[in-house]
């Protein structure tokens, strides 16, 4: 049985862990380089937050007139719902409602779906003419780590910062190129879901 961490894991830490489960010691390492971990230990803490969820927030914004309203652009790692009135309302896209409906912008009723506008704000369609609060729903985005001696964003629990490494390792070898290399990306993606309680795909579909 594994020991669990009791303090918040390290940059330093996660680096070393990473390069010794994958044997790619630092010293001697011609394949990743340190900023290549990095960048994996930093993966590996947002794909925790997403297949998770431990960070979901829920915030109230305010519509304008045309039923859009700004995104917490440098706050989000990914959008999950908006709901109206309590209700989640169905995600679409500028195309598709451009196929059901040319004058779509300009629909005024009930919301019932919403979609990412551009870059900063997002719409809800039809657009509603009075109580234009709407709740947004978003992962935050985890505080992502630089400098060696930085920790693991709080919102992750202490017991399983000692399994991003597997996470991190799944992206290094995903993103060296051969066929072995995808195979071992992927049995450190298993082993990661498995330790933090996620479930395999074929168990997702049985229950």
């Amino acid at each position: 049985m594994m020991a669990t961490s009791v303090t918040a894991k390290t940059l330093r830490e996660l680096i070393d862990e990473t390069r010794l489960l994958i044997g790619d010691a630092s010293d001697v390492s011609n394949t990743w380089s340190e900023d290549d971990v990095i960048s994996a230990v930093n993966y590996a803490i947002q794909i925790y937050c997403k297949l998770t969820n431990c960070n979901y927030k829920e915030e109230v914004r305010t519509l304008d007139n045309s039923g859009k309203t700004s995104l917490p652009v440098n706050d989000y790692l990914m959008l999950e719902r908006c709901k109206y009135n309590g209700k989640v309302l169905l995600s679409t896209s500028k195309q598709e409602e451009e196929i059901k409906n040319p004058e779509w912008e300009t629909k005024s009723g009930t919301p019932l779906r919403w979609l990412v506008y551009d870059g900063t704000a997002i719409k809800v369609t039809p657009y509603p003419t009075s109580n234009l609060n709407i709740t947004l729903g978003y992962i935050k985005h985890p505080l992502l780590l630089k400098n060696t001696t930085d920790t693991v964003d709080s919102s992750i629990p202490l017991p399983h910062h000692i399994y991003l490494k597997y996470a991190a390792a799944s992206w290094l070898f995903m993103i060296d190129g051969d066929k072995q290399d995808f195979e071992q990306s992927v049995l450190f993606m298993q082993l990661f879901n498995q330790y933090i309680g996620i479930p395999m795909p074929q168990q997702r579909k049985a229950e």
